[in-house]
């Protein structure tokens, strides 16, 4: 925890460096996420959401730095075959695994365009882990099970840090403010080994409002 809060501290000098603040924007929206060779060689993505608010500092008329905070989910979606205790085939056993994180990305976007409404952005990304809930759903004799358990995490590596890429669009609402839609790709860098949580693939997209502070 206490690396985290050096992040904030470190975040929070970074804004105050910048360039002036221009926008402030709540957001919300869905993650799309698998992990990398976690248990088996095959996993597939998973669904999730986010949560948070960035805040755009001008370092010229095209260049913007834009720092988050941000609560997400990431995960992966298992598949096996299942047998019962007879050994007869039972159908196909799903185990859904979720890592909720407080995350900082912090990127720089670049708007190419006349209008500054069109952007590309890339930079980087760590993550606190909160905790892991894992769900499996199978049917065994006809019955479905769904089976739902939180996981403590105090024996996890904690840190998920990566490099983020990906665009997005403002479209204006009056003078000052806009609706932001914005599209990223997060790869994880595997820093535990073998400890969960697994490094992850994740696809973000989210919808947002963005106030126009400056003056």
């Amino acid at each position: 925890m206490r690396k985290f809060n050096f992040l904030l501290l470190f975040t929070s000098f970074c804004l105050l460096s910048f360039g002036q603040l221009t926008t402030l924007t709540p957001k919300a929206g869905a993650t799309y996420s698998k992990a990398r060779n976690f248990i088996f060689e095959k996993e597939y993505y998973k669904p999730g959401f986010l949560l948070g608010v960035e805040a755009d500092f001008n370092l010229s008329s095209k260049l913007v730095f834009k720092p988050e905070l941000v609560f997400e989910q990431k995960g992966t979606l298992q598949k096996t075959e299942g047998v019962d205790l007879n050994g007869h085939p039972i159908g196909t056993i799903k185990m859904y695994y979720t890592w909720n994180y407080i995350s900082i990305p912090l990127a720089l976007k670049y708007m190419p365009f006349a209008k500054n409404q069109i952007y590309f952005q890339g930079g980087g990304y760590a993550g606190y882990l909160l905790g892991e809930t894992r769900r499996m759903q199978y049917s065994e004799a006809g019955v479905d099970h769904d089976e739902k358990v939180s996981k403590d995490v105090s024996g996890y590596g904690k840190w998920d840090i990566g490099l983020l890429a990906g665009g997005g669009i403002d479209i204006p609402v009056g003078k000052r403010n806009a609706i932001r839609f914005d599209a990223r790709y997060g790869f994880a860098f595997n820093l535990g080994g073998s400890e969960m949580p697994p490094a992850t693939d994740t696809f973000g997209l989210s919808a947002g409002y963005a106030f126009g502070v400056a003056k």
